[in-house]
């Protein structure tokens, strides 16, 4: 049976390879249970289903490296669980936060930016990590991202829902050169 991992996460202790199917984790309450995690090591991901022996059934096999971080991810399978083992734990009728509409233009140095992040069911939006050149302002379970930009840099958002359900967007914001100048 599915079971959801609220808060779950670690690192990999070891490097694995693209093939590997046991996870060297920290332990994981499962039993015969399973659940899903993602890996990631800030470029690419991998989301895996894991069952109680650490056992991962793994469709996009990647290697990734010691430090890369697992941790529990609301995903499109995790939703389909939860709807067909009859809705979340606490009552059923938690609908996890997720991203919905998004605006996200390219960054021009020195031109006005703004960025939209929309979640749908969110209790709680914030910034965790931002260029140091842009204000983040929350409007209900929106975020506006505005300023102009003089670098690049790493936008990090953690939306908070019902029944502990997470939703981390990890955006790099890169920028292009003013059309004209060298």
């Amino acid at each position: 049976m599915f079971k959801g991992l609220d808060s779950y996460n670690s690192t990999l202790a070891s490097n694995i390879t693209a093939t590997e199917t046991t996870l060297p984790i920290k332990a994981l309450a499962l039993g015969s249970d399973y659940s899903y995690l993602e890996i990631s090591d800030g470029v690419y991901s991998e989301i895996v289903k894991v069952t109680g022996d650490f056992t991962a059934t793994r469709t996009n096999g990647r290697a990734f490296v010691a430090g890369s971080c697992v941790r529990y991810k609301v995903t499109t399978d995790v939703v389909c669980e939860l709807i067909a083992q009859g809705g979340c734990a606490g009552g059923g009728t938690c609908t996890p936060v997720s991203l919905g509409a998004t605006s996200v233009p390219a960054a021009v140095i020195g031109t006005p930016y703004t960025a939209v992040f929309a979640f749908n069911n969110a209790t709680s939006v914030t910034a965790v990590t931002k260029p140091a050149w842009a204000t983040a302002t929350v409007t209900g379970s929106t975020l506006i991202l505005t300023g102009t930009p003089t670098t690049g840099g790493d936008l990090v958002i953690r939306a908070n829902g019902c029944n502990n359900s997470v939703v981390i967007v990890n955006q790099k914001i890169e920028l292009c050169e003013q059309i004209g100048v060298a």
